[in-house]
């Protein structure tokens, strides 16, 4: 089971030590000398690490938002929505709310 995820200081006082010390075992006495808390494991320390020599950076780099994908929007369209918008208020107007009668 995962531990609990990094903060970006932890993450970069990670990648501190081991620029220091080149040693996954030392990060980890550093670690729990600094956080007093259980280290974390090699392979999470290897991981940062990598991580920064790919990316430049201890961030968390995400993959992107999952979900439906957004669409461009142009101030033509926007303007076509807020027309269509304006005409539905006004037929509902007219309309007195009787096309609402299906929903009592």
């Amino acid at each position: 089971m995962p531990g609990p995820r990094l903060m970006f200081e932890q993450r970069k006082c990670i990648q501190k030590w081991f620029m220091r010390f080149y040693d996954a075992v030392e990060v980890q006495r550093q670690w729990r000398r600094e956080y007093e808390t259980e280290a974390p494991t090699r392979m999470t320390i290897k991981r940062i690490i990598g991580k920064f020599e790919a990316h430049g950076t201890t961030c968390a780099i995400h993959k992107g938002r999952s979900g439906r994908s957004r669409t461009a929007t142009s101030p033509a369209s926007s303007a076509r929505v807020g027309k269509a918008t304006a005409r539905r208020c006004v037929m509902c107007l007219a309309a007195n709310g009787e096309h609402f009668e299906h929903l009592k």
